[in-house]
């Protein structure tokens, strides 16, 4: 896959950053460094299958609806709460260790519960 962060020819225009919506689920698939995430489900692993080699993140989350959160019984280290979800509006950062393959909420996240 070719590496988002990068810059296409011509002109140097960057690559879209945005990825195609996510249904919230089991698993999500990105494919970019941001998506919007729709639905209701738990998500319990984010897959890197479609990221670049050695993706580590940021990858952002966006808000659009109340209705999702995340758990930690798959590959996201910390859950958002229990019986929390997300806040329409806002974005939800995590970052990658390939060490323990797992994804990591950024700090202020796990903290505010938001």
């Amino acid at each position: 896959m070719e590496n988002p962060s990068s810059f296409a020819s011509p002109g140097g225009i960057e690559i879209p950053q945005i990825g195609n919506p996510l249904a919230s689920d089991a698993i999500i698939y990105p494919t970019h460094r941001m998506h919007h995430v729709t639905g209701t489900n738990y998500i319990k692993n984010i897959s890197t299958r479609f990221l670049w080699p050695d993706f580590i993140g940021p990858l952002f989350l966006l808000a659009d609806s109340d209705l999702w959160t995340w758990d930690d019984t798959g590959n996201i280290a910390a859950s958002l709460g229990s019986g929390k979800t997300v806040v329409a509006g806002n974005a939800y950062p995590f970052v990658y260790d390939r060490t323990v393959a797992k994804w990591y909420p950024m700090s202020d996240v796990k903290q505010d519960g938001v």
